[in-house]
């Protein structure tokens, strides 16, 4: 079971920062979940809430939010420093998904990040621009309707991402059935670990990498 650090290294920092992402490198981590969205101007900005000190991102050129919050990266700040040494979950909120795919392209890493979004135009915009591209859907709960699930397949989907308390063993069965990976977030508690690797869930975000880890590297130990 995968485990992925939760908004840009949360504990390591302040949430979705470069410091926090680097600290989260150095102490470990190798897998890393974070939220973009787009500046008026088209900058990809990291960034989970759509107002940061009272600008909101898309009305808001990226030049006025650095001046009120120097310590909100770009994208491709983040990419400068981190690229190769850790995997990305990048969660697009809201922002053009072809300049997502194309950055992370340029990199070189579009192979090794998992791009996701809870808005359908912005996974089958990533994956319409880059048919190589990994995508998964963001749900807070699984529609069982067939129609949905197989739109989603037929959409490029690979992964569906559940909130923890909406993954059971009925929604596990169902996406591995249909050749779909199952994560789940956020994942704090070792109780709800233990249940979802038990499961068969394949990846899990967290706010507690490291503890994480080594509750799963004990949990697939113990499984053989």
């Amino acid at each position: 079971m995968k485990v992925v650090s939760h908004r840009g290294g949360r504990g390591f920092g302040p949430d979705n920062t470069l410091g926090a992402m680097e600290e989260a490198f150095r102490a470990g981590v190798i897998a890393i979940e974070t939220d973009v969205r787009a500046t008026s101007d088209g900058e990809l900005v990291i960034s989970h809430d759509p107002k940061v000190n009272g600008h909101h991102i898309g009305r808001t050129p990226f030049a006025t939010l650095r001046r009120d919050n120097p310590d909100r990266p770009l994208l491709r700040e983040i990419l400068d420093s981190l690229a190769g040494k850790v995997s990305f979950n990048i969660e697009i909120k809201v922002a053009p998904p072809e300049a997502v795919g194309e950055m992370l392209a340029s990199y070189g890493i579009l192979d090794d990040t998992l791009v996701t979004s809870f808005r359908k135009d912005m996974i089958e915009g990533v994956k319409r621009a880059f048919p190589a591209a990994h995508v998964g859907s963001l749900r807070w709960t699984l529609l069982n309707e067939n129609h949905v699930l197989h739109r989603m397949k037929e959409a490029g989907v690979e992964v569906v991402a559940l909130h923890y308390k909406a993954v059971n063993e009925d929604t596990v069965f169902i996406l591995h059935e249909l050749g779909l990976g199952v994560h789940a977030w956020t994942v704090n508690e070792d109780s709800e670990a233990r249940r979802l690797h038990a499961l068969g869930v394949d990846g899990l975000i967290t706010d507690h990498y490291l503890d994480m880890v080594r509750l799963v590297e004990e949990l697939d130990a113990a499984a053989g």
